[in-house]
């Protein structure tokens, strides 16, 4: 029985890369941050991640494998996510959640800054680059 529902879950998944490979926009798009990110990294830039319930889990493993080591050996890029609970419980008591990421940007956005957004949109993860308003820069 339960064999049933791991095939399903694989079929799924390779039915959403398979959709995934042939929707050329969405390539470009992730080509295009891919590049952001790599022109990010040789300004000596940094990049945040943050989301919400397991997107937060997704954020820390993304900034996990950008300071750890992903496939290669290769120096440590500067990643972290948005995910200290003292600072989540101290934005979201005191100001309200929905306050909890746009804070810390203000707090440690800088030129040279990235903070990336993962979400779970129709049932497909995306990313979604925020960039840092201009009055929020050092």
């Amino acid at each position: 029985m339960a064999i049933q529902y791991i095939q399903a879950s694989l079929h799924e998944a390779h039915a959403a890369l398979e959709s995934l490979l042939l929707n050329k926009d969405a390539l470009s798009t992730i080509e295009r941050a891919a590049d952001f990110l790599i022109d990010t990294f040789e300004r000596k830039g940094r990049v945040y991640s943050c989301g919400n319930g397991g997107s937060m889990c997704d954020a820390m493993h993304f900034a996990e494998e950008l300071t750890g080591r992903y496939r290669q050996d290769r120096a440590a890029l500067a990643a972290a996510a948005i995910s200290d609970p003292g600072h989540m419980s101290c934005v979201g008591n005191d100001l309200g959640y929905e306050y909890v990421f746009s804070r810390f940007i203000e707090a440690h956005g800088r030129e040279g800054i990235v903070c990336w957004r993962l979400v779970l949109v129709e049932r497909a993860r995306i990313f979604w680059l925020l960039l840092m308003p201009r009055s929020h820069r050092a």
